[in-house]
């Protein structure tokens, strides 16, 4: 499997935020409280993940997503952004990049990737 390129931030540098799946099932009663259940046991966890590299990893983030991921849709191994453990990512929306450090020079600039990444169980 592919692995997140080490040239890139290999730890989130701006933020990060993990929501997990819904796992479960509720269902209202006519009275009392609902009962709910366990719906599955793989859930998925979702991160929304920014990281900020130079304009040269940028070009290094633009192959890896472009043309080693086939635009997003391959998983990879990073490193999970909250407990530190390798995990198996994938994209789940397409990223978005912004200048966060204007320069004349496309190397010296700054930029923030928002990357919304899924863990696979």
């Amino acid at each position: 499997m592919t692995s997140w390129p080490a040239s890139l931030p290999q730890t989130v540098l701006a933020s990060a935020t993990r929501t997990r799946q819904a796992g479960k099932i509720r269902s209202g009663m006519d009275t009392g409280a609902p009962k709910q259940r366990q719906r599955f046991t793989a859930t998925v966890k979702n991160y929304d993940v920014e990281i900020i590299v130079t304009g040269a990893q940028l070009a290094t983030f633009d192959t890896f997503y472009e043309t080693t991921i086939n635009n997003g849709t391959d998983s990879f191994t990073w490193t999970d952004p909250f407990t530190g453990a390798s995990a198996t990512l994938r994209f789940r929306e397409e990223p978005s990049e912004t200048v966060i450090k204007p320069d004349s020079t496309a190397n010296n600039r700054l930029f923030k990737i928002s990357l919304p990444l899924e863990e696979l169980p």
